[in-house]
């Protein structure tokens, strides 16, 4: 019993991280007078955040400063979530929390500074991701 309750404290917390990242840039994009657009090319990324090399571009969206990405890529979320951890090291991010559910996927959070870093993979197909890449100011 006492396991149960805790894979489901520990499944809420996921919840809610999502949840308040998704709360952040709503709530951003509401205080803020600029409409949202669409990046346009690759050199409007922040040159620190790693961007997953396979993977087909889904969405992108730029809002003062805070950035939001989904891929659907083809692969298992292991390698995925490898190149995450390398990539963002290299690249001086500082991993605060990881969370895994087979059925609701990865959470990796990473800062920086003052910035944060979200990469959510979810299942979405037998071998499917679906990979939403949040930076926020």
């Amino acid at each position: 019993m006492c396991k149960i309750s805790f894979m489901l404290k520990v499944r809420d917390h996921f919840r809610i991280i999502i949840f308040a990242g998704l709360l952040a840039l709503t709530a951003s994009a509401a205080l803020s007078c600029k409409a949202e657009k669409t990046i346009p090319k690759e050199p409007d990324w922040p040159v620190d955040v790693p961007l997953y090399p396979k993977g087909k571009l889904d969405e992108q969206q730029i809002n003062g400063g805070q950035y939001k990405r989904v891929y659907v890529i083809d692969m298992s979320p292991d390698p995925i979530v490898s190149f995450y951890r390398e990539k963002c090291q290299e690249h001086g991010w500082k991993e605060i929390t990881a969370y895994h559910s087979d059925s609701e996927g990865w959470l990796l959070m990473f800062e920086k500074g003052e910035r944060k870093f979200q990469v959510i993979i979810e299942p979405s197909g037998e071998f499917n991701q679906k990979t939403t890449l949040f930076v926020l100011k």
